[in-house]
């Protein structure tokens, strides 16, 4: 084997790597533009809107921005909402809205499926925060009720069906908490694209002395 046909041989398989790796990046950003394009849709939606809309009010006007009056509140809305309303417009159902919204984006965030850029850029962390001012104690204390219903009735108390509390650190906690150190967490992005772009440029230059100098 001559030292023209090792090389040639090096190449090929260099810029088989550099095509593979470039095409599995456009794969991967396709992917991420659609998760992205669906979840902005669903935020957007007029449905997403009133939710929102509707738990700060609550926050504000009925709970005074208190967590303990929060779940209070919130308690006795589930008595008052009976059987005879619309279960769409009541409020454990925006409730509910919401709380699985943002399990679904913690979801991507947490399984790397959209960058923090797309996610924080979009829902910073202003928009976060109602994750744990409202959706964790409701859910908690939505939790805590439904656990009491299942201990007053004796065909229920002798089988597992407890449900559990959204632990300190959950999956929704976490994103929150990803979004108060995003701007740091840029940095770090920055650094790991500096040292992608330095790989590339020390391939070129290789590839180069390869084929015009040796």
């Amino acid at each position: 084997m001559t030292v023209l046909t090792l090389v040639i041989a090096i190449a090929t398989v260099v810029v088989s790597f550099v095509v593979g790796i470039t095409a599995w990046l456009i794969h991967r950003l396709t992917l991420r533009y659609q998760a992205l394009v669906t979840i902005q849709m669903d935020y957007r939606s007029h449905q997403m809107g009133y939710a929102v809309y509707r738990l700060w009010r609550f926050y504000r006007v009925n709970c005074h921005c208190n967590e303990t009056t929060l779940r209070e509140v919130y308690s006795k809305t589930l008595n008052i909402e009976g059987e005879n309303v619309n279960r769409e417009e009541t409020l454990d159902n925006q409730r509910r809205i919401l709380f699985h919204f943002y399990t679904h984006l913690a979801n991507l965030h947490a399984n790397n499926i959209l960058p923090p850029s797309y996610i924080f850029d979009n829902w910073p962390e202003e928009t976060l925060r109602i994750i744990p001012l409202i959706l964790i104690p409701m859910e908690n204390k939505h939790v805590r009720i439904i656990n009491a219903e299942f201990k007053e009735h004796a065909d229920c108390k002798n089988k597992n069906l407890e449900l559990k509390e959204l632990p300190e650190d959950n999956i929704l906690i976490r994103l929150y908490n990803d979004s108060l150190s995003y701007p740091n967490l840029l940095d770090k992005i920055y650094l790991l694209q500096v040292g992608w772009i330095g790989l590339i440029i020390a391939v070129i230059i290789e590839l180069y002395f390869i084929f015009y100098v040796f």
